[in-house]
């Protein structure tokens, strides 16, 4: 396989300066929310097969089964469409990566972000390591990661803003509301951090209690000013990502027999738009997305059992890729120790 790490490259003119790593060990109280996270979603799984049942939920998901080809192919265009907005929130430093290294990049912090808790922060640190060969400066690949996470948080409100309107009111989660909800929370949230990381007043206060990062924090604050305030783009890109999701979730469902097309399938990624907020610190959801998909089984347009099938299956194949991509990480870290040794 060819290799993928390249080797580092000559800085451009306008190139703002590495400021070197910055990264520190994870405080007591990280580890303290990843441990209770994966606890919490172990406790969520085992009382989901505690009320479902075992063989019930794999006779329930068995008709799905055909679908598992149409569900990756999508799964590595969504990938890819990822990639596309990577590149636009690196702006110039895009140019350093081409699309044929970036996407496997990106395979590997796709798989970090469906498995690890806090995801995006763990995928952004994952992608700026693998990215650092090529010649981006921390200072860029961290500034590309805070315009993603913005631009996630700007993609789920629009997405959650079009969910709501397909959940059905009903007993158990009101789906709806929490969606609105969830939808005007991420959109402020969205144009706040992008607005923070862009502040000469921000990085001036943080400077000051932290003045052995002044240059790391103006080289982000350089960084930060390129582009508009609202990461539209990347969020296009990730909504669109998003939309494939919503349509995996149609044909698994029409599938294991349930009948809302994209009605329910609309409603069904809305209820994992709720999951993937609440249950940010467990790792890849597992567990915490069933649970809200049964418990909103109501809005969803079909019963607890089915709807805990339909989760259960598509996050199996999300995970089946976060496998891949793990192997391709350690590919790709065999690659660099052998670059270095030559």
């Amino acid at each position: 396989m060819e290799n993928l790490v390249a080797a580092p490259c000559e800085t451009t003119p306008d190139a703002v300066a590495d400021p070197g790593p910055t990264s520190q060990k994870p405080t007591r109280r990280t580890k303290v929310v990843k441990v209770l996270g994966g606890l919490t979603g172990l406790v969520l799984t085992g009382l989901m097969l505690a009320e479902m049942g075992p063989q019930k939920l794999a006779s329930a998901m068995a008709p799905a089964l055909v679908t598992i080809p149409i569900c990756l192919a999508f799964e590595i265009v969504r990938i890819g469409l990822e990639t596309l907005a990577t590149r636009s929130a690196l702006g110039p430093w895009a140019a350093r990566v081409p699309f044929r290294r970036l996407y496997p990049i990106h395979i590997v912090t796709c798989a970090v972000a469906h498995v690890l808790p806090l995801p995006r922060p763990a995928a952004e640190a994952t992608k700026a390591a693998l990215l650092a060969p090529y010649g981006v400066p921390l200072a860029a690949a961290t500034s590309s990661g805070a315009t993603l996470q913005s631009a996630t948080f700007l993609s789920v409100a629009a997405m959650s803003a079009v969910c709501a309107c397909f959940a059905v009111p009903a007993h158990g989660i009101p789906l709806r509301v929490v969606l609105f909800g969830n939808a005007v929370m991420l959109l402020g949230m969205g144009v706040g951090l992008r607005a923070l990381v862009r502040s000469a007043a921000a990085t001036r206060w943080f400077v000051r209690r932290a003045p052995r990062f002044e240059i790391s924090a103006n080289a982000l604050h350089r960084e930060s000013l390129r582009g508009p305030l609202l990461a539209v783009v990347p969020a296009g890109y990730l909504f669109l990502g998003m939309l494939l999701n919503v349509a995996e979730l149609a044909i698994v469902s029409h599938a294991m027999g349930v009948t809302g097309g994209l009605h329910t399938a609309f409603a069904a990624f809305g209820a994992q738009l709720v999951a993937a907020t609440i249950a940010v610190a467990v790792p890849g959801q597992v567990g915490a997305r069933e649970a809200t998909f049964s418990l909103a089984a109501g809005s969803l347009g079909t019963t607890p059992l089915l709807a805990a099938g339909i989760s259960t299956f598509t996050h199996g194949i999300q995970l089946s890729v976060a496998l891949f991509g793990f192997a391709l990480l350690f590919m790709l870290r065999a690659g660099r120790t052998r670059t270095k040794t030559q």
